[in-house]
């Protein structure tokens, strides 16, 4: 699941202006430590039924080392108690965003975000036929999924106007998916099979080309990185009678994190 929408911390960072006049054109460069990034942590869990879900590592950064991240579990097992039509699910999300202040002096401004990424997910479903029923219409839905992913943007913080990056990073993404729906003919469609992996480390530089700034406003570089692990069988007008779905991500241990490398801007 890709829900949940990516916050923005404009409402509590006030920072003085950038400063009159116009300047010749140079080149910033930040690096760890990062005396100036302010960070915002998230995250949340969701369980229905006999789901369960477990924020493994709470989201971190720590701007002297520019290093952070998060791990998240969800599971929906087989679970004989739940009534026709009750959904089954363990959810868990995390974010790491991280807001840079960008001294801005002319009319517009070019910013790199360079950062080394590693993160390793796993998710496996086992999943049921969708027994028939006596209604005109049922469905079933089970899934397992696991992902990463960030964004990037300079904000005006005077005004609050949005500079998305030229660039998005996918990240990973893991899912099986089995849905069938009945009426009264059924038809199924099958994603990723029994279940999958990804493991690996990846260089990502965000780019942020912005023009039309006012260099008598204030503006901060934010950076989005969003995860989590989901996990849920489902049904409607039928019951499910076994099956299985698990997910897990991991984004901060055993050699896995975010690592901000550095930041340029023109």
């Amino acid at each position: 699941m890709m829900g949940g929408g990516l916050l923005t911390l404009t409402a509590v960072i006030l920072l003085a202006p950038a400063g009159l006049g116009v300047s010749a054109s140079h080149t910033t460069t930040l690096k760890a430590p990062y005396r100036t990034l302010v960070t915002a942590l998230f995250s949340s869990t969701n369980t229905v039924g006999c789901g369960s879900d477990k924020i493994v590592t709470a989201p971190h950064f720590v701007a002297k080392a520019g290093t952070g991240g998060f791990s998240d579990t969800g599971t929906a097992p087989a679970c004989s108690k739940l009534p026709n039509g009750i959904a089954n699910r363990g959810s868990a999300t995390s974010q790491v965003s991280i807001v840079v202040p960008i001294a801005v002096h002319r009319t517009s401004t070019s910013i790199a975000a360079n950062w080394t990424i590693s993160a390793s997910g796993t998710e496996s479903l086992v999943s049921t036929a969708c027994p028939a029923a006596t209604g005109v219409s049922y469905d079933c839905f089970e899934i397992a999924e696991v992902y990463l992913f960030g964004q990037a943007y300079l904000i005006d913080t005077t005004n609050g106007t949005f500079y998305f990056s030229s660039n998005f990073w996918p990240g990973f993404v893991n899912i099986s998916q089995n849905d069938t729906f009945c009426s009264p003919t059924c038809s199924t469609s099958v994603t990723g099979g029994s279940g999958g992996s990804f493991s690996g480390s990846q260089m990502f530089t965000f780019l942020v080309n912005a023009t039309g700034l006012n260099n008598t406003h204030s503006y901060v570089l934010e950076v989005d990185l969003y995860g989590g692990a989901y996990a849920e069988l489902d049904a409607s007008n039928t019951k499910l009678v076994g099956g299985h779905a698990t997910a897990t991500l991991n984004f901060a241990t055993l050699g896995n994190g975010a690592k901000l490398n550095k930041i340029t801007y023109t």
